[in-house]
């Protein structure tokens, strides 16, 4: 009898509240900032990016309330300067495939599949076994429902380590290719792309915002208006 165990993972997605929803950070209390309505009942409506606990405690976060302009504006300049930082991108590959490099990962995957086999034989020829002869019912459950969940736990693992490779080979593409863009002119515009791609978090203080790229590199701009 094959041994088989049906595997269909639906996609996985994460909705965001926005670009910058879990990117902002505060620098006082290290929460998250969320996305609020101000004079949400007025035509002058609009939304701003605010420590999610900045009124819990007796006294208000000292974080910046920010708005996506500001941040905007700031990741422009934070840009600019990461360019005039580095004019030699040389070690930059380097970095970025000690990063997000997946050698490890495939290592374990390899070991999780040859496991697999293993455990896949071993169930059917307990099976076989039973049908061949009477074994010890109860004996040959424990003995199944013992493989079984190892078998399970296994397939897990490799499924997880699957996902973390190709996650981990879109990011280093995303943020190659943002990289990319950055040829030594400044940077006009924000492009939504090379947020996604270059920013791992921003922490928000009283008067500024220090971005810190996935490359390990941080900048820190004064925020405006």
């Amino acid at each position: 009898m094959q041994y088989e165990l049906a595997t269909r993972h639906g996609n996985i997605s994460s909705a965001k509240v926005g670009l910058f929803s879990t990117r902002l950070k505060c620098a006082r209390c290290g929460v998250w900032y969320g996305r609020k309505t101000w004079a949400s009942n007025t035509k002058y409506k609009y939304t701003v990016w605010q420590c999610n606990h900045k009124y819990t405690d007796e006294h208000p976060c000292s974080s910046a309330t920010v708005k996506d302009e500001q941040i905007k504006d700031s990741f422009v300049q934070a840009l600019n300067q990461l360019i005039a930082r580095r004019p030699q991108q040389s070690q930059l590959p380097q970095v970025l495939g000690d990063m997000f490099g997946t050698s490890r990962l495939e290592e374990q995957a390899a070991a999780c599949q040859t496991k697999i086999v293993e455990l896949t034989e071993q169930i059917e020829a307990l099976i076989a076994e039973n049908q061949r002869c009477a074994l010890n019912q109860d004996a040959y459950q424990a003995r199944y429902t013992e493989l079984d969940t190892i078998y399970r736990k296994t397939l897990a693992r490799k499924t997880s380590l699957e996902a973390d490779i190709a996650a981990n080979t879109a990011k280093h593409a995303a943020i190659t290719t943002a990289l990319g863009d950055l040829t030594g002119e400044p940077v006009s515009e924000f492009r939504p792309s090379q947020w996604s791609a270059l920013i791992d978090h921003a922490i928000v203080d009283g008067d500024g915002i220090r971005f810190v790229f996935r490359t390990g590199e941080q900048v820190r701009i004064a925020l405006k208006g």
